[in-house]
């Protein structure tokens, strides 16, 4: 595929607003094999806090899940919506904490700026 081109580039997007009245609380499997403790008396083998064999996922697959502890609610309100215009050019940067990322260096910023004609 081809480079961007030096013209500058533009995307508008439009979205409805989204309010979580319930957000989730942390991640299910920081502990590989274990799962929060909490009520689940219906089921011995979860209430001891041991994931099931029936529950286990291969090992590569697993970690790559990023799973909350509970599940989350919210809303949107279709009234109200956000607009995001957003210009990229060649010569534009990433600074963070008025620290300049190194595109080339880090993966997960490369591919979320590859832009791409």
């Amino acid at each position: 595929m081809g480079r961007c081109s030096d013209e500058p580039r533009f995307v508008e997007v439009e979205v409805p607003i989204n309010i979580a009245l319930i957000k989730y609380w942390g991640k299910r499997d920081e502990m590989w094999g274990t799962i929060p403790q909490r009520d689940n008396s219906n089921n011995p083998e979860i209430s001891c806090g041991i994931w099931p064999a029936s529950m286990l996922l291969n090992s590569r697959r697993r970690q790559d899940l990023i799973l909350p502890v509970n599940s989350s609610l919210s809303l949107n309100v279709d009234a109200v919506v956000a607009r995001t215009r957003v210009r990229i050019s060649p010569n534009d940067s990433v600074v963070i904490n008025n620290v300049v990322v190194d595109l080339d260096k880090s993966k997960r910023f490369r591919q979320c700026f590859d832009v791409r004609a």
